[in-house]
């Protein structure tokens, strides 16, 4: 009643209540987290249109429930996010109240709905996303705490096109990435420095791709993080990653014969020059010790250099030469496993079994793979390299 004190008024949930359980069921993991949150917004809309002013739904409650969406990846979450973004850019546009207003991160978070919800058109939809953003951004650019799309926002939407099934995906993650370095270098976008990580997401977009000059395209993408790491961006620095799928990159080509020269080179020098680097990242460690920088060449990057001598080489000498001088490095550096044997074992057998009987065993054993070749082999994770 009228502050008579009955206790009735302070029990009722208020916006805050509803917060903290959207909150939860976001939090929660359940598989009716989504239609939980969506039952708890709506709740809120009908009591704020009933005349209930302390229900208004405001951007945190939109933020928590596109949230939940996003996490979900379920089919179709992509576009209710997008449904959602849309309410608060309507809400905000109609009555400026600031409590509406979509954030930066709201923009992310819908992208990355619609790059997880697996649906066909999620990447390009996500593009769509991204360029609104950028609309909005100009169209307000004098408002108080308005947003200009960022890195996290780009990365996003690279690694939907990377991920994409799209034929035309790793030339619109590049493409995308190219103009982030554009505005980035000429139009003083600082927020859009690129890092690693991100050039990264597009040379293993090419890796993966049927693209025929695709280990040119990976190739060029290393040489332009060396040449900004040179110029003072420092997150962009080659790691293991760029030149693991870049020899990896190489050893899928399937461009003509003639190319296939040209694509063992580019292998090659990429295997030379990680373990360059990788020297140099010791010695800068050694120097330095807060300098961490992973460079160590791993399982992948020996397997997938012998799966370039053996798909870009005629058999002879020269091959077998490259895949013995490979297979004693991985075993030096303690990176052995069963796939880096068994690459190593369908083009020079002979040399395998020869290493094998010096270290005292009668034949080449993949269980048994002598403890000191394999000292650093991290399990091999979320690739068979036997099926590539």
């Amino acid at each position: 009643g009228d502050g008579d004190g009955d206790g009735d008024e302070d029990a009722k949930p208020d916006i805050i209540t509803y917060g903290a359980v959207i909150s939860a069921w976001g939090r929660s993991g359940s598989r009716d987290a989504c239609d939980r949150v969506e039952a708890h917004l709506r709740t809120l809309k009908e009591s704020y249109e009933a005349g209930d002013e302390a229900m208004k739904p405001n951007s945190i409650i939109y933020n928590s429930v596109i949230s939940t969406l996003t996490n979900s990846g379920k089919k179709g979450s992509g576009d209710r996010a997008e449904e959602l973004l849309m309410e608060m850019e309507k809400s905000y546009q109609e009555t400026g109240d600031p409590a509406m207003m979509p954030e930066l991160k709201t923009y992310t978070s819908v992208v990355s709905a619609q790059s997880n919800s697996r649906s066909k058109d999620g990447a390009e939809k996500a593009e769509k996303m991204l360029r609104r953003a950028e609309k909005l951004a100009r169209d307000r650019e004098d408002e108080e705490g308005v947003f200009l799309p960022d890195v996290v926002l780009y990365g996003s939407v690279i690694h939907a096109w990377a991920k994409s099934k799209d034929n035309e995906g790793a030339q619109r993650a590049e493409d995308l990435l190219n103009k982030m370095i554009e505005m980035y270098e000429g139009g003083g976008r600082d927020s859009l420095k690129p890092n690693a990580k991100i050039v990264d997401t597009v040379i293993h977009a090419w890796a993966l791709s049927n693209h025929p000059l695709k280990a040119e395209k990976a190739r060029n993408l290393l040489d332009r993080m060396k040449q900004m790491h040179e110029a003072g961006v420092e997150k962009i620095r080659p790691d293991v990653f760029a030149y693991t799928w870049l020899i990896y990159a190489a050893a899928t080509s399937n461009g003509a014969s003639d190319e296939l020269k040209h694509d063992f080179a580019i292998a090659l020098s990429a295997f030379q020059e990680i373990h360059r680097e990788a020297v140099k990242a010791e010695e800068e460690e050694k120097e330095d010790p807060s300098s961490h920088i992973v460079m160590r060449p791993d399982s992948y990057v020996y397997s997938f250099f012998m799966k370039a001598c053996l798909r870009l080489l005629p058999e002879g000498e020269e091959r077998d030469n490259l895949v013995s001088g490979a297979f004693e490095l991985s075993c030096r550096n303690g990176m052995t496993n069963k796939h880096v044997l068994s690459t190593a074992m369908k083009v020079h057998p002979a040399m395998v079994l020869e290493r094998f009987v010096n270290m005292g065993f009668e034949k080449v054993s993949f269980v048994d793979i002598p403890e000191e070749w394999g000292r650093n082999v991290k399990r091999m994770k979320s690739i068979d390299v036997e099926k590539l």
